[in-house]
């Protein structure tokens, strides 16, 4: 089941994965060029769950719990739907533990997003708020 719609997806040609590059690096340096967002946390990590990447939109005062696959599939949709209902409820809980941790991000809202990176072309596919 996919959570979101295709009218949402932004594309950047050729981020390029390298050895020394992950997947959440490309992710990073593609939402802080495009997006102006601040890059908080990479792999936070609880009891609950480990969250890929956690950015700030310090403009609209949101903070996004991002989830990054990288895959070799070419249809979009396949992977996207891949992020199942269980695994977004999973990062609304981490989402509410990072709040609480972070005192200074309680009037902030939350984003569960997706970040899919096309291991063969390189390209970066980027899903704000997956859950509406």
């Amino acid at each position: 089941m996919i959570f979101f719609s295709l009218k949402n997806l932004f594309k950047k040609n050729r981020e390029h994965l390298t050895k020394d590059k992950s997947a959440e690096e490309v992710a990073a340096k593609f939402i802080a060029n495009k997006y102006k967002f601040k890059v908080l946390s990479k792999n936070f990590r609880t009891k609950i769950g480990e969250v890929d990447l956690i950015a700030e939109d310090t403009k609209n005062k949101i903070l996004h719990f991002i989830e990054v696959k990288l895959s070799n599939y070419q249809d979009i949709d396949l992977i996207a739907s891949k992020v199942k209902y269980t695994k977004i409820k999973k990062y609304e809980k981490i989402a509410h533990i990072f709040k609480n941790i972070n005192k200074s991000y309680t009037k902030y809202g939350i984003n569960i997003d997706l970040s899919l990176i096309d291991k063969n072309t390189g390209e970066v596919y980027y899903f704000e708020n997956i859950t509406s």
